[in-house]
């Protein structure tokens, strides 16, 4: 293995523990009312243009923003949690933002 490898290699490690914590993170705060579904999902968040909802797609959380002028979908598993993070996916800086404030 040469330099290059190993360096992607150490960042995608890093990415990976990024992915494992907040998908542990997500299901130790997640708690879902009853009271907040509406059309297929839980409403978690809204003001009077913005929203957030979690939604469960094949079994999987979704996280979902909407935003007067941006729309994220966030699928809560380690694999899609590592590609939104390699790939520097906005919906994710949502996402944390939310985990290291709220429960959800």
């Amino acid at each position: 293995m040469d330099y290059k490898e190993t360096v992607e290699l150490e960042k995608n490690i890093e990415i990976k523990n990024k992915a494992d914590f907040l998908y542990k993170e997500f299901h130790s705060k997640v708690c879902l009312n009853v009271k907040d579904y509406k059309d297929g999902r839980f409403k978690f968040w809204s003001d009077c243009h913005n929203a957030s909802y979690i939604k469960i797609i094949d079994n999987t959380f979704v996280v979902q923003y909407r935003f007067l002028h941006e729309s994220y979908d966030v699928p809560i598993d380690k694999g899609s949690l590592f590609e939104l993070i390699k790939n520097k996916y906005r919906g994710i800086e949502h996402l944390e933002a939310y985990l290291k404030h709220e429960v959800i």
